[in-house]
């Protein structure tokens, strides 16, 4: 699930950047199992995402003081892997909705 969220980033950074007309934003991969979507030069404004050392969980962190979230990961009833949180199943667009936008969108 995380090469799934990190690719959907990858392509949400390229398509933001292209519309502003510059290179704002990164994303940086750390390890295997961990990446972050940061604005150029600015290092407080950046959102973390990373797997559990027992492999059943995304942790992200970051962007506007915002705390630890933890999703688990699943299937659904159809079989698809899913991103579960308070009783709800996400698809990554969704999450990345929830952490990207506001960093993406609060261009300075």
């Amino acid at each position: 699930m995380l090469s799934e969220l990190k690719a959907l980033a990858r392509t949400n950074v390229k398509t933001r950047n292209e519309q502003l007309g510059e290179d704002r934003f990164l994303l940086m991969e750390l390890d295997s199992v961990t990446f972050s979507v940061a604005r150029a030069g600015e290092v407080t404004a950046q959102v973390w995402f990373k797997v559990t050392n027992d492999f059943t969980s995304v942790v992200i962190s970051g962007f506007n003081g915002r705390d630890e979230i933890t999703y688990g990961v699943g299937l659904d009833d159809e079989g698809r892997c899913r991103f579960k949180r308070a009783g709800e199943r996400l698809d990554p667009w969704r999450v990345l909705k929830t952490h990207l936008e506001a960093l993406l969108f609060s261009v300075r």
